[in-house]
């Protein structure tokens, strides 16, 4: 979650365990203070890879780690 943002509301709410993870406004129970973490930062800084080799990573996954891939 920390890479793709906040999970949409309709999404977190729709799963038959729902209930025990997430709070009725979609927010995760017990765990407060997440940092998001943009993908192309997590590549630089933890795994220390050069920048445009992180941007094209980065252009790379991005779609396939979100919400609603296509």
């Amino acid at each position: 979650m920390e890479l793709l943002g906040r999970m949409p509301k309709n999404f977190a709410l729709s799963g038959k365990n729902a209930k025990r993870y997430f709070d009725k406004s979609g927010h995760l129970k017990h765990i407060r203070g997440l940092n998001y973490w943009p993908i192309k930062k997590v590549l630089m800084e933890k795994y220390h890879i050069k920048e445009k080799d992180a941007t094209d990573l980065a252009n790379f996954l991005t779609p396939m780690l979100t919400w609603y891939p296509t």
